[in-house]
């Protein structure tokens, strides 16, 4: 597969409360075609600490080559329920997408800003993952050395709708510690069928703390929780061949990050990702597969 992109944005001021960002973009590959998108961002300052924000946007994706041609293990079986075998569908479609978003942004002094919005996303032909209601036991010849495994593939769901309200700020509670928290409410349906899409949470909380010296060279430091109340999934373990289970769920993920300055350009990084080591083997793994450490190094120039 071939695949190119080309983004065109500019940013102009008519006066000093509006800002506007149009952009174009134009995407290409050899399997998909050509698609030409667009979007238009607005500011406006309706005073020195009120902004109000809004976007209308195309979107345009390109399913990803495991998406059309993925054909091994995701994770195998366990004495406490099957595995998942993932199998790449050469038929899908790109998604299409128009999204709108309209938020106020207000600042308290120089240490409290706080961000209120509600979106919506109508999309065409969303990627989605499912079980196939198929096992690799049941066809041992096609899946040799495996144990009982569910049989999973993608779809296009024909039109979904993705809406809700964002809430976020941030606040600098002392010299160089800052705190920043947020809540998303999220309805995620798929149109066609009339049925909740999987693997999204309706509520998701957010809370962190970061210590941010002026001085690069000094260790920075960031710890933050992400809470998922309500997040409905394919429940593996209750599913059988001719029934599909699908149930709710809580969970939080928490996550920490140190980094420095070598030189003006290196820094170094390390952290861990789900320091619980939270796991849940359904579509798309919650975006984790447990714990996950990180050590790197970062150079610009």
């Amino acid at each position: 597969m071939n695949y190119t992109a080309v983004y065109v944005q500019d940013e102009f001021k008519p006066d000093e409360k509006w800002l506007i960002i149009p952009s174009v973009r134009y995407d290409y590959s050899d399997k998909f075609g050509s698609e030409i998108t667009s979007r238009l961002a607005t500011t406006y300052n309706a005073a020195k600490d009120i902004r109000v924000k809004a976007v209308i946007g195309q979107g345009y994706k390109t399913p990803t080559v495991n998406e059309l041609y993925h054909f091994w293990e995701m994770y195998a079986a366990n004495p406490g329920g099957s595995g998942q075998f993932f199998e790449g569908n050469p038929d899908l479609q790109p998604e299409k997408s128009l999204s709108y978003e309209l938020a106020v942004e207000k600042d308290w002094g120089d240490k409290t800003t706080a961000h209120l919005g509600i979106f919506r996303n109508d999309v065409k032909d969303l990627i989605s993952s499912y079980w196939t209601g198929r096992f690799t036991d049941d066809d041992p010849n096609s899946y040799p050395g495996l144990g009982r495994d569910q049989v999973m593939t993608y779809r296009n769901v024909p039109k979904a709708t993705l809406q809700g309200v964002e809430f976020y700020g941030s606040h600098e509670l002392g010299k160089n510690i800052f705190m920043n928290f947020g809540y998303t409410y999220l309805e995620a349906k798929d149109k066609t069928g009339g049925t909740r899409l999987t693997d999204r949470a309706k509520h998701q909380l957010t809370f962190g703390v970061s210590y941010q010296p002026q001085n690069i060279y000094a260790w920075d430091c960031s710890f933050d929780i992400v809470s998922n109340l309500n997040y409905y999934y394919h429940n593996a373990d209750k599913s059988t061949m001719g029934n599909s289970v699908y149930s709710t769920k809580n969970f939080t993920i928490a996550n920490i990050m140190a980094s420095k300055h070598l030189t003006k350009d290196a820094k170094i990084y390390l952290g861990i990702d789900n320091i619980s080591n939270h796991r849940n083997f359904g579509a798309y793994a919650d975006g984790n597969l447990g714990r996950l450490y990180r050590v790197g190094m970062e150079y610009k120039f």
